[in-house]
């Protein structure tokens, strides 16, 4: 059994949640938030373990500015690991007379017609797109709602005065929990040592809704019963002391992100940060195709972008990259810096190229697919000893399982009778409901 060991290295481990824009999720059910406004930005620090992080709501994750905005380990002898981290979502949208969206992909395959716009939404100190007079920058912006706006620094859960004072936004305008950590494994629960939590979006993304641009997309329209639009819908709708760009129509992809951070001082994590990225397609129409990605600019030893001396790798095997110093000797002297990786755990394939996207032995990449049946231990496995590897398993380990379950991860609860409903006092499993508060 193939293993993988890391030795001396602070990593970010990355998973998105299964709220995707990737033609294979269920509509958005999720909060009606504000236009993102650069009025709520605010900067925080990871330093519930070893790592040490300086980070933005707006998903920028340390920065080039001084030795101390990303540092492994958080003591005397840490060195600065990276000058920036962000993520990227880039998309295509098609249209026809200027401003239809096209968006069935039997249909885009088969016209030549159609006008193509590309978009690639996020936010970096540096190579953002900006209005034409430079003063603001068309990427994702934090929106209000999500942390006390008295507050310093995002919402974090080792800090009871950033939570926001009236509770957290929930389905539309709906407000819950005030007082009360809005958990990532549920309500008021805090399991990771430090966790922190925010929502941006892409409003403000103007890109294509400039006076000179004949082709336009217009992300969120307000449509009557007749199919006809009635208006689109515009910065500064939802809250109207937005501070910047109000009154011009919501831009963008019409994407929002939910975007939390977690450290945990266990031996076995201390050196690691999980980040995890749940995207929801809140506009009005299909996206085709979107892509999800991370930008890293490192520097290892906090040597500047003139005297760098790093060298990276990518393992496809881990779905890891990895940099360190070449020379081992940091700013300075001291100790030799760590390695920085950059990990994916877990993230959507192409769910219907008949293709392993992330090798681990599995070609239905679906994340909406329904269980329908219980197959046999190897049935839906295209690769056993891919799967094997991937999951870390033995032959022995593999099991009836239901046919959506293709990792083999589920664990039910006992439904004695086999009626295939949990009554009489038959076990129902650990599933206590997404609020994470079981039965009183």
């Amino acid at each position: 059994m193939k293993k993988v060991y890391i030795f001396n290295a602070i990593i970010f481990i990355l998973l998105l949640s299964n709220s995707f824009i990737i033609g294979q999720s269920r509509p958005y059910e999720g909060p009606d938030d504000p236009a993102g406004d650069v009025a709520a930005e605010r900067t925080g620090w990871m330093s519930g373990n070893r790592v040490l992080l300086f980070y933005r709501n707006t998903t920028e994750l340390g920065d080039h500015k001084s030795w101390f905005v990303s540092k492994w380990p958080n003591t005397l002898e840490g060195s600065k690991m990276h000058d920036g981290i962000c993520i990227l979502m880039g998309a295509r949208v098609f249209l026809e007379n200027d401003s239809i969206p096209v968006t069935s992909i039997a249909e885009i395959e088969s016209r030549t017609d159609l006008d193509t716009l590309y978009y690639c939404q996020s936010s970096y100190r540096e190579h953002m797109d900006k209005n034409p007079a430079g003063t603001i920058e068309w990427g994702l912006y934090p929106a209000f709602g999500y942390f006390n706006e008295m507050s310093e620094t995002p919402a974090m859960s080792n800090l009871p005065e950033s939570w926001p004072q009236l509770g957290w936004p929930a389905v539309g305008n709906e407000l819950i929990w005030p007082g009360e950590w809005n958990g990532r494994f549920g309500r008021g629960v805090m399991k990771a040592d430090q966790e922190c939590f925010f929502v941006v979006n892409d409003a403000q993304d103007q890109e294509y809704l400039g006076p000179e641009d004949t082709v336009k997309y217009y992300p969120r329209r307000v449509y009557g019963s007749n199919g006809e639009v009635i208006s689109d819908v515009f910065i500064g709708d939802k809250k109207q002391d937005v501070t910047i760009q109000r009154g011009l129509s919501w831009g963008g992809i019409g994407i929002r992100v939910q975007a939390r951070g977690f450290q945990w001082s266990h031996p076995a994590a201390q050196d690691a940060i999980f980040w995890e990225y749940g995207m929801a397609n809140i506009s009005e129409y299909d996206i085709p195709n979107m892509y999800f990605g991370m930008y890293t600019d490192n520097a290892v030893g906090g040597e500047s972008s003139t005297g760098a001396d790093d060298i990276a790798f990518y393992d496809s095997v881990a779905n890891m990259c990895y940099a360190w110093d070449l020379d081992g000797i940091p700013v300075g002297g001291g100790k030799e810096p760590g390695v920085y990786g950059l990990a994916f755990l877990e993230s959507p394939g192409m769910g219907y190229d008949n293709k392993d996207n992330d090798t681990d032995g599995l070609i239905d990449e679906r994340r909406d697919n329904n269980a329908t049946q219980i197959i046999g231990p190897t049935d839906g496995i295209a690769d056993v000893d891919d799967f094997l590897a991937f999951y870390y398993l033995d032959e022995a380990d593999l099991k009836d399982h239901w046919d959506a379950d293709e990792d083999q991860d589920w664990n039910d609860g006992n439904d004695e009778n086999g009626d295939g409903v949990y009554t009489n006092g038959e076990d129902p499993g650990d599933d206590v409901g997404l609020d994470g508060v079981g039965p009183m």
